[in-house]
């Protein structure tokens, strides 16, 4: 493109639209009726209210299984000793033709695994990684990869993420077995190990399936709203004929009537459904937790006309407001609510003269002494950061914000500089000095 001038009489730009989209101040929870119920996440609550909050637990701990030596799993393991079309028997093969199954457990008490995988048996593991070479009754777990061919033997490895890990990490929370032969494939949402194992009916055909999710323990969801947005005005004037972006018969493309918005009050509450797919969510992790990264992805967006846009958009956190919160919040993020004062004050509608009361919430000033000691405080302090301000006890609260820009042209990753640049400048720890302007 073209270097533009702030002087030219027909500016460049590369956006329709600047939008900022996240929670309100007054959430509105989802509308059961105008969403479709397509999704496994998606589940109804009580209230009937729409949740995306009940995410599944990880998995933590898998185990093999030999049922031919009689063993039995331990407590609190599930086994998988059917296949994901339901057909039994799908068990793993060992050497000595003992039948082999698999069996996981779930929880929060360990770091949740973040992968799996077949490895052979010259393999060298990564630092993470641990082979499962011994069933629970201490017999050979080395699984058959082909009949009647030496050394063809395989391990079932997986990877445990760090202790440290953030809310916005992938863990393991599903796995399947699947027969091809049988016309059975691989769930929507699962990954597929590539290697196939030996079964003794239905010979090289069984293959291992798994999914992986964001681990969200304390989350409360509500619907997302554009919390502000901005109609870049277009040009009055045709551009230069050498831009990229422009054409002969670019204001027959582009122009609105009276340079009027593309969106209308419909489109611009469907972006904030695109900018925040899963809702705006009040989130709360363990202070020995990683602060969550910021997440730059696309999309496609059409408008009342049905003219078809690009999304380009920067999905981060920010400390939440703690005096926001109540009792049934408290509850939901995990935040003890013995440190936590709830008080409540008048406001005068300025308009109306109406009076009205709004409680609030205040966190006690010595709710950290009986916790940690000072040198604890300044170790969580510096793994948090800007978090810090948003801390209660052991917990830490977020929420999500979006920034999105609109345009007509397809930029990719293009954009994603520009996203970080403002939210980093908007949005970071420390006050500019300079102007964002200049």
């Amino acid at each position: 493109m073209n270097e533009a001038s702030l002087s030219s009489s027909s500016p460049e730009y590369i956006a329709e639209y600047f939008a900022v989209c996240g929670l309100s101040d007054n959430p509105t929870p989802y509308d059961v009726s105008e969403i479709l119920l397509n999704g496994e996440e998606i589940v109804l609550s009580e209230s009937k209210c729409l949740d995306f909050s009940r995410y599944s637990t990880p998995i933590i701990d898998i185990q093999l299984v030999n049922l031919s030596q009689k063993e039995d799993p331990p407590d609190g393991y599930q086994v998988l000793d059917k296949s994901a079309g339901g057909i039994s028997g799908c068990y793993l093969q060992n050497r000595s033709n003992d039948d082999l199954c698999i069996c996981y457990r779930r929880g929060y008490d360990t770091p949740p695994i973040g992968d799996i995988r077949l490895v052979d048996i010259t393999t060298r593991l990564k630092a993470n990684s641990s082979s499962i070479t011994r069933t629970i009754g201490n017999t050979s777990a080395l699984i058959v990869k082909k009949r009647f061919i030496p050394n063809s033997g395989m391990y079932l490895s997986y990877s445990r993420l760090p202790s440290d890990y953030g809310v916005d990490q992938l863990a393991l929370t599903d796995i399947c077995i699947i027969f091809k032969k049988k016309g059975e494939v691989c769930p929507l949402g699962f990954m597929e190990l590539p290697q196939k194992l030996f079964h003794t009916l239905m010979a090289d055909d069984m293959h291992i399936c798994y999914k992986k999710s964001f681990v969200k323990r304390y989350i409360a969801t509500y619907q997302p709203e554009v919390l502000m947005w901005y109609h870049v005005p277009l040009p009055t004037a045709l551009p230069p004929q050498s831009s990229s972006i422009s054409s002969s018969n670019f204001r027959d493309e582009v122009s609105a009537p009276n340079n009027e918005p593309i969106f209308n009050d419909m489109d611009i509450v469907n972006l904030s459904n695109f900018c925040l797919p899963w809702g705006a969510a009040i989130e709360s992790w363990s202070v020995d937790q990683c602060p969550p990264e910021s997440v730059f992805f696309t999309f496609v967006i059409t408008n009342a006309s049905y003219q078809k846009f690009h999304g380009s958009a920067l999905t981060f956190y920010e400390p939440y407001d703690v005096s926001r919160l109540d009792r049934d919040r408290c509850y939901r993020l995990n935040v003890d609510p013995e440190l936590v004062e709830m008080k409540e004050e008048e406001i005068v509608d300025l308009t109306t003269g109406a009076v009205r009361k709004r409680a609030f919430a205040v966190v006690l000033p010595d709710a950290d002494a009986e916790l940690y000691t000072a040198k604890e405080i300044e170790r969580i302090s510096k793994r948090q950061g800007v978090f810090s301000a948003s801390r209660i006890g052991d917990q830490v609260l977020g929420v999500t914000k979006t920034l999105c820009l609109v345009s007509r042209y397809n930029f990719g990753n293009a954009l994603k500089p520009l996203l970080k640049f403002l939210h980093s400048k908007c949005f970071g720890p420390k006050l500019q000095s300079i102007p964002l302007e200049r």
